[in-house]
C-alpha cells in the first residue's frame, strides 16, 4: 500500500498480509551526538614547573644598549635595560624595584619623577606664558599714522614710546620662553632611577642568588644534590644447630 498526500505525492509505502499483524517498526537510533574537540591544555603554572625552568623565567638579566658615532667610533649615549627571565620581559619603571623587594627605591623613583613631572610642566608653561606676553605686548603697543600736518611731533614721541614698550615686552617674552627651556631641558636631563646602573647589578645579582637558594640550585643554576648519610656497618650474629654440631653465623651490613 502506498500512501499519498493531498497534492498528490507519494509519502510511504507498505505490506501487509491478511490475518497478520503489522511489525512495529523500529525506530532508527539517533546519531552519535560529536565528540567535543579537545581543549587546549593550560600552560603550566610557574610553581608547578622543574626549578631550573622556574630559575630561567624569574632571573633577571640586563641588556646593554650603545650608541656609537659611525665616524669617530666614540659613544654617545649607553643605558642598561633590566629584564625578567630568557623571555626577555621588561622591567621598566619601578618593576625592577618592585622585583628585587625595594620599596625604598621604589618611593624614592616615584618621588624623582614627580619631581620631573613638575618641572616639564613649570618649563611648557613659561616657554608658551613668554610666547604670549611678547605677542600681547607688541599687539597692544601698534604704532599709529601720523600726520605731518597735524601735530607730527607729538604723534612720532608717542610711536618711539610705543617702540620702546614693544621692546620690552618681546625681551620679556623672550626671557621667560628661554627660562621655560632650560627648565624644560632639566626636566628631561634627570635621571629618575634613585640607583647606579653598577648599583642595579649588584641589587639583581643578590636576587638572582637568593632565587637559587630558594629553588635548591647551585650558582651555576644546576640542581643541588641531597647530602648523602654516612654509611654504617651493621653486624648481627644468628646461633646455628646442627645434627653434628652448631655456632655462631655473622652477617653484616656495609
Amino acid at each position: 500500500m502506498t500512501v499519498y498526500d493531498t497534492a498528490g505525492q507519494p509519502r510511504g509505502a507498505f505490506s501487509a498480509t491478511r490475518g497478520t499483524a503489522l511489525a512495529s517498526r523500529t525506530p532508527a537510533a539517533p546519531e552519535p551526538a560529536p565528540r567535543p574537540m579537545p581543549s587546549k591544555p593550560a600552560p603550566p603554572s610557574i610553581a608547578s614547573m622543574d626549578p631550573v625552568e622556574q630559575y630561567e623565567q624569574q632571573y633577571i638579566g640586563f641588556d646593554e644598549l650603545v650608541a656609537v658615532h659611525t665616524r669617530t667610533g666614540t659613544v654617545m649615549s649607553q643605558s642598561t635595560l633590566p629584564y625578567e627571565g630568557k623571555f626577555k620581559k621588561p622591567l621598566q619603571g619601578d618593576a625592577f624595584y618592585q622585583k628585587v623587594g625595594r620599596t625604598d627605591l621604589v618611593e624614592a623613583y616615584h618621588g624623582k619623577m614627580t619631581f620631573k613631572t613638575v618641572l616639564g610642566v613649570v618649563g611648557g608653561g613659561a616657554l608658551v606664558g613668554g610666547i604670549i606676553a611678547g605677542v600681547a605686548g607688541s599687539a597692544a603697543n601698534k604704532a599709529e599714522d601720523c600726520d605731518a600736518f597735524n601735530d607730527f611731533s607729538a604723534c612720532f614721541d608717542r610711536n618711539w614710546e610705543r617702540a620702546d614698550r614693544r621692546r620690552a615686552a618681546f625681551v620679556t617674552g623672550l626671557g621667560i620662553s628661554g627660562a621655560g627651556i632650560a627648565v624644560l631641558a632639566a626636566a628631561l636631563f634627570i635621571n629618575p632611577h634613585p640607583v647606579t646602573p653598577s648599583e642595579a647589578r649588584e641589587l639583581a645579582d643578590g636576587y638572582n642568588k637568593q632565587l637559587r637558594s630558594d629553588l635548591g640550585l647551585s650558582e651555576d643554576g644546576k640542581p643541588v644534590a641531597p647530602p648523602r648519610s654516612p654509611s654504617t656497618i651493621q653486624a648481627r650474629f644468628s646461633p646455628v644447630f646442627r645434627a653434628d654440631g652448631g655456632g655462631l653465623l655473622l652477617s653484616g651490613t656495609f
